[in-house]
């Protein structure tokens, strides 16, 4: 995860430019003076990519980096696409972005084992 000020070293700043267009945390809707920018590929020529990133305010973006917070549903489809893309399946960006639905598959499968 970076913080918002980090990415000016980035050479695209349409990364930043969408981030600061927002003006909100894209998983609460609070408008914050400051956010971090999530990225959401996995590839390292991809952080400059605006499809990439989505502005967080710091308490959404803790929430993600502790697996409670689910990024995918607040996703647009052009970042769906991107994510998928950037993670190498449908399945990889499902369980990085939307840990719920992971977890709940995986609490499944271990009852049915049982």
């Amino acid at each position: 995860m970076l913080h918002l000020t980090d990415l000016f070293t980035l050479p695209d700043h349409k990364l930043v430019e969408k981030v600061k267009s927002e003006k909100a945390c894209r998983a609460c809707c609070v408008r914050r003076s400051e956010h971090r920018a999530l990225t959401i590929g996995w590839l390292a020529g991809e952080t400059a990519d605006p499809r990439g990133a989505i502005g967080l305010c710091h308490h959404c973006a803790d929430e993600h980096s502790r697996n409670e917070l689910d990024l995918w549903p607040h996703l647009k489809p052009d970042e769906v696409m991107f994510a998928v893309r950037a993670h190498g399946g449908q399945e990889q960006a499902r369980r990085a972005l939307f840990p719920s639905d992971y977890r709940r598959d995986i609490e499944r499968l271990r009852r049915d084992a049982a």
